[in-house]
């Protein structure tokens, strides 16, 4: 009798176990297959106890995804309504103009007064740069409050566009300019449709490598690694993405900068040997509660605040 409720009691604890792991239901962004098919492994050395501590302080924590950042849920707030309409490079290029622009009172008014215009030829730059100009000149903030404020500093020559644009001495202007060069210039439209029409972890590299260095082809300070995860964050806010098509991902965050450093410290890794880590730690946070690659490694960023006393 004994041994069929101890049977019974690990039949439980297997399935309660089976439930509180998500991951296994979907494919996994490492190498895109299913849990009992992936056999990735983070680079050797890990201090396993410091991803225990982020998965346990995860279970008990408010901040739970990266929509409880003030910007963020101001734009899951009032971009809600276009999720399923927009394509994806039209998605990314407003999401990254937030980026720049990340205060809620401009945002409301890019929609507003038809900055953002949801069709073609997506942005009224004019109306963009309008709002934003007399937004400073009332006093108030304009700029990102990201962690790491980037300007444009150079514009390289396009042998196809002829005589080359001048970076603007203006702050408004060029920040307007920036977010024209990258969101509608520099985007690699075409792969980005493709990616609407069949999601697969090939085009979703390509997008990314290939908009870093379209920008880089074409300007200098306005765009990286930083800017390109807070764009991926707001995408992350108002659509479901397939887990298993994430075959790379932005690595330079300084939160993410201090996570490799408390697991492997003294070591220097690979962009692919952090982006497994970045992978290991939305694995590990699963098991606790379900949630998406972008909210399990913002917890890295909650973690870094609170032991600066920033919460």
């Amino acid at each position: 009798m004994r041994k069929r409720k101890n049977r019974a009691l690990a039949k439980d604890v297997a399935t309660e176990h089976a439930q509180a792991t998500p991951t296994s239901k979907k494919p996994r962004p490492c190498c895109g297959r299913y849990q009992q098919n992936c056999s990735c492994q983070p680079p050797k050395g890990m201090k396993k106890m410091h991803l225990t501590a982020l998965a346990k302080r995860f279970a008990e924590t408010e901040l739970f995804s990266v929509k409880d950042t003030t910007d963020v849920s101001a734009w899951q707030h009032h971009m809600q309504h276009a999720t399923e309409q927009l394509p994806l490079r039209v998605l990314l290029a407003y999401a990254h103009t937030h980026v720049v622009f990340n205060q809620e009172p401009l945002l409301q008014a890019f929609i507003d007064r038809k900055a953002f215009l949801f069709k073609a030829p997506l942005f009224d730059w004019q109306m963009l740069q309008s709002i934003v100009q007399k937004h400073k000149a009332a006093g108030k903030i304009w700029r990102s409050s990201n962690h790491r404020s980037i300007a444009m500093t150079k514009l390289r020559p396009q042998s196809h566009l002829g005589t080359p644009r001048q970076v603007p001495t203006n702050g408004v202007p060029r920040d307007a300019l920036a977010c024209r060069v990258v969101g509608v210039d520099a985007m690699p439209a075409a792969i980005c449709d493709l990616y609407d029409a069949q999601p697969s972890r090939d085009l979703w590299k390509a997008i990314m490598v290939t908009w870093l260095e379209n920008v880089h082809k074409m300007c200098a300070g306005c765009f990286n690694d930083y800017y390109l995860k807070c764009t991926l964050d707001r995408w992350f806010a108002i659509r479901k993405i397939d887990h298993g098509t994430i075959s790379w991902w932005p690595t330079t965050c300084p939160a993410y900068q201090a996570w490799y450093k408390r697991l492997y410290p003294g070591k220097n890794l690979s962009s692919e040997e952090k982006y497994r880590v970045l992978c290991k730690t939305y694995i590990a946070l699963n098991q606790y509660k379900t949630c998406t690659f972008a909210d399990a490694v913002a917890q890295t960023c909650w973690l870094e605040r609170e032991s600066h006393g920033r919460l």
